[in-house]
């Protein structure tokens, strides 16, 4: 755990089967286009925030987040 100052982030939610490459830096870049598009910078460098039950989650239920703090 970790405190950090209060921020906005971008994020796109995915679903568990997209974990793995290259659905995963899909996420990352549609995250960091949205960003780029709106003259934004990532400012406490990009995360995964997994929020589902992982052993219980199947494939193509959302499961986890790629944020990009600004």
């Amino acid at each position: 755990m970790r405190l950090e100052p209060a921020h906005e982030e971008a994020f796109t939610t995915m679903k568990k089967n997209a974990v793995d490459e290259p659905e995963l830096m899909h996420g990352y870049d549609a995250a960091a286009n949205w960003l780029r598009e709106r003259g934004k910078t990532c400012t406490l460098g990009s995360r995964e925030v997994y929020f589902a039950d992982w052993d219980k989650a199947v494939p193509d239920e959302p499961a986890f987040d790629i944020a990009f703090p600004y």
